[in-house]
């Protein structure tokens, strides 16, 4: 009896041994299809939209309290007037991805294979646990999980230093405002100037009191001040500039009357020089550039291939158009922004039925029994790549290759266990395998 029940143990391990994976059934989520009672989970292909970042560069100028004498006093240019103006740096493209609700599946079976999703329900992979198990394989094919796929990390004592968003170099951007400036001119730019708008003079009051015996007359001193011209303002600055010039010369000749320090005379040369360059602002005006950024999100539909961003004058800058108005169309396209998405050539799905008692191989495929339909498999992406570029009146300022997801085709694969492994942003095939699968006529090895 005992070796009855050792041989049918024995007879039950083979036999799971040899079972053959069950196969999975995918079919549009609420097609009808998925009434049965088993187990399925629902998934997702993407949609790509484009990312448009524009860059500009704004120029503040204002003009100088003394700018009117800077040529006849100085033999200065200044601005004249208070202006703005901008330019377009930079334009930069990037492509994100988003759930796409006509493409949504229901995968059903018993037991639903592995799968790995996104946090939106976007299909990224299939059984990518097996991948460990297949010799020969590229660690770039394992998984974010696999060894080598791991990002960087710091060793110890080491310090990541990031980069600005508006500098890739690294370096401190050259456009950034000088500091201890309000308004475009320097706090402490009227502390100079402030005592030398005005004279202080003094007025006599003669006051007469008449007694019995005597006349007094009393004279009081009280201080007037009168506020003088802005040519005799501008006039006192000016021969400021020259007397700064003088003392600084006297300081790298060795002519100043106290003999001081290296340290000293380079402090004192540096204050001087501050001292002159807060004056001249008054005559020559200041400007100071600023990094204005623009970052647009657009959903490119299928048919449409013009999009119009905003208008953009260098007087006024950019001025970005509602979503509903990017696809609209303009009689002239003068000042405007228009991005164009230009088709590359790409593959197709080769369209092709399965021959009946005749089993098709390849990720295009369709395995069919005789006289049984085909189970359908996982589906994928075969994005389209377009040259999208944006063109301001009849000019190019930026080009570039974006793949757009549901501007190509959707394969079917076959419905048998397999390993697969999707585009995390386009959902196109990266990698296929089908799991092997033992002959069931094989011959069971003998007890």
């Amino acid at each position: 009896m005992k070796q009855k029940n050792l041989f049918l143990a024995l007879a039950c391990l083979l036999a799971s041994l040899n079972q053959v994976p069950a196969q999975h059934t995918v079919s549009p989520a609420g097609s009808g299809q998925d009434v049965k009672p088993v187990q399925r989970i629902c998934y997702c292909l993407p949609q790509n939209g484009i990312r448009l970042k524009i860059t500009l560069e704004k120029t503040v100028q204002k003009r100088g309290i003394y700018s009117n004498y800077a040529e006849q006093m100085l033999k200065l240019p200044a601005i004249r007037n208070d202006k703005e103006s901008y330019r377009i740096l930079d334009v930069e493209f990037r492509t994100e991805s988003f759930p796409d609700p006509q493409q949504t599946y229901s995968v059903a079976g018993n037991p639903v294979p592995a799968l790995m999703l996104s946090p939106d329900g976007i299909l990224r992979g299939v059984n990518l646990h097996e991948m460990e198990k297949t010799p020969g394989l590229a660690p770039r094919f394992r998984g974010p999980e696999a060894k080598g796929n791991q990002p960087p990390q710091d060793e110890p004592g080491q310090t990541r230093l990031d980069r600005s968003p508006g500098d890739k170099a690294g370096r401190p951007s050259s456009y950034a405002p000088a500091p201890n400036r309000a308004n475009g001119y320097w706090q402490t730019g009227f502390a100079p100037v402030a005592d030398l708008n005005v004279t202080r003079r003094f007025d006599t009051t003669t006051s007469y009191f008449q007694t019995d015996t005597a006349l007094v007359i009393e004279k009081v001193l009280y201080p007037v001040m009168d506020e003088r011209s802005t040519a005799e303002q501008a006039r006192k600055m000016a021969e400021k500039v020259f007397q700064i010039q003088a003392d600084q010369n006297d300081l790298l000749t060795g002519l100043q009357e106290v003999a001081y320090p290296a340290g000293t005379i380079r402090f004192m040369y540096k204050k001087l020089d501050e001292t002159k360059q807060r004056i001249l602002e008054c005559f020559t005006g200041t400007w100071h550039t600023e990094i204005l950024e623009y970052e647009i999100r657009i959903l490119p539909q299928k048919g449409q291939e013009t999009y119009y961003i905003g208008f953009f004058s260098p007087e006024t800058g950019l001025e970005l158009l509602e979503k509903e108005e990017q696809a609209s169309s303009f009689e002239s396209e003068e000042d405007l922004l228009v991005l164009r998405l230009h088709p590359l050539p790409s593959i197709g799905v080769p369209e092709k039925e399965p021959r009946p008692g005749k089993q098709e191989t390849g990720p295009h495929a369709i395995r069919q029994e005789p006289g049984q339909p085909a189970p359908e498999g996982f589906h994928y992406r075969i994005p389209l790549k377009v040259e999208a570029s944006l063109q301001y009146n009849g000019e190019t300022l930026g080009r570039k290759d974006l793949p757009i997801a549901q501007w190509g085709q959707t394969g079917i694969l076959p419905g048998t266990p397999c390993i697969l492994r999707l585009d995390a942003k386009t959902g196109g095939l990266e990698f296929y395998q089908e799991l092997p699968q033992p002959d069931p006529k094989a011959k069971k090895p003998k007890k």
